[in-house]
């Protein structure tokens, strides 16, 4: 709204126009790296905020509850792995054991361990569901960019990071996305380098939960079921829970 002022000077009386305006500013996407937190293995992780949201900025990798009950270890089981009623872990076995490939990708997770009841996320912290995911992908710009902004940089080629040519990223976000892939029902893995994988706590269906797919050689975030058959192995990001 516009305002006149009126200032008298010596005898003069001087007229001063003032002009109000309202601009409009575009949404800027802001991160902010906060304080780390342990879970109950001691493990330390790295958080991030993006938006609303308090992320883990690394992979899970705890092999108990958050109430201390463990997990069981399936990296031994075969095609078992398709019919486990019961929770577990497991890494990808080809070149690592499960220290050096947990501190670098965390663990993958059957559907039984998501959707326990005990939490397998940190205290205060849980397995983010669809909707949390949706709206950290709706934060970033939606599914056809989100991906890029939430990948680790370089190649493998290149000796600059640990996916496959071409990665199209730019961890804009600080999400740090890595291609940990995953465990399939008859106990083999996806190759890692490729892609990356999250489960949500959201079921799609009697077989399937809802997860989000990363890929190398582009720039868009997957929103799948298809994919999120629960006996399949998959990492996990936990989120920290609304106040």
């Amino acid at each position: 709204m516009n305002s006149i002022h009126l200032i008298r000077c010596t005898g003069i009386i001087l007229l001063i126009l003032t002009f109000s305006t309202t601009c409009k500013k575009d949404k800027e996407e802001t991160t902010t790296a906060n304080s780390e937190i342990k879970d109950i293995d001691g493990n330390v992780y790295k958080t991030i905020t993006l938006g609303s949201q308090n992320w883990m900025q690394e992979n899970l990798k705890t092999t108990h509850f958050s109430n201390g009950d463990i997990i069981s270890n399936g990296n031994g089981i075969g095609i078992e792995w398709l019919i486990l009623s019961f929770p577990a872990y497991a890494w990808y076995a080809f070149d690592f054991t499960e220290e050096s490939f947990s501190s670098v990708y965390g663990l993958y997770y059957n559907w039984n361990a998501v959707k326990d009841s005990r939490n397998i996320c940190p205290e205060g912290w849980h397995v983010p569901t669809d909707q949390e995911w949706t709206i950290l992908t709706d934060y970033l710009g939606g599914l056809k960019v989100a991906g890029g902004k939430m990948k680790t940089k370089g190649t493998i080629e290149d000796g600059t990071g640990l996916w496959l040519g071409p990665n199209v990223a730019t961890n804009s976000s600080g999400f740090s996305v890595l291609p940990a892939a995953g465990k399939t029902g008859n106990g083999s893995y996806w190759t890692i380098g490729h892609d990356g994988y999250f489960w949500t706590s959201t079921e799609a269906s009697g077989e399937t939960a809802w997860i989000r797919m990363f890929m190398g050689f582009t720039s868009e975030m997957y929103r799948l079921s298809d994919n999120g058959l629960k006996y399949y192995g998959y990492p996990v990001r936990c989120i920290k829970d609304s106040r």
